[in-house]
């Protein structure tokens, strides 16, 4: 009888044991394939800042290869419209004009990811110094953008960009 007794705890106890560890792998795995840790986080700021200012950042003697570095880093209709922009007339005109455009990202924040964790919205604060034969000295324009990257694979690459 107490053979029979410890039995029925025992599976009882292990009964209970594999649903509590049925329940956690139900509710721990939706949230454990987000990209929503420290880390992550800091690897998409990086590389949205890093893409944003290869993408804005143009010399008019070495176009064709800012063209070839900018547009692995984007995707969509974004990556199209860069690309008429940059073969179209802001060429004609950087190259007339003798422009050099560089961008440096000062800072960044993530605004927003979404349920699935492939896309984000990111804050960037930047600054542009240009230069072209109508003003040989430098101009400095300070400026902020949101960005919104998609996830491809285990890449960020940027879908949009807006001007604020």
């Amino acid at each position: 009888m107490v053979d029979a007794k410890l039995w029925a705890a025992a599976a009882i106890s292990w009964v209970l044991v594999a649903g509590l560890a049925l329940a956690n792998v139900l509710m721990w795995a939706p949230w454990s394939n987000k990209d929503n840790t420290p880390a992550v986080r800091d690897q998409l700021l990086s590389t949205v800042k890093q893409s944003t200012a290869t993408v804005l950042t143009y010399d008019y003697r070495s176009w064709d290869k800012y063209i070839a570095d900018a547009e692995p880093l984007m995707t969509g209709q974004f990556k199209v419209d860069y690309h008429k922009a940059m073969v179209g007339s802001l060429k004609s005109t950087a190259q007339t004009t003798h422009t050099i455009s560089v961008v440096k990202v000062d800072n960044a924040g993530l605004i927003a990811i979404n349920d699935k964790g492939t896309q984000a919205t990111v804050m960037v604060y930047a600054q542009r110094t240009v230069t072209n034969t109508a003003n040989p000295d430098p101009r400095i324009d300070v400026f902020g953008l949101r960005v919104v990257a998609d996830k491809s694979g285990s890449k960020w690459l940027l879908s949009k960009l807006d001007y604020l």
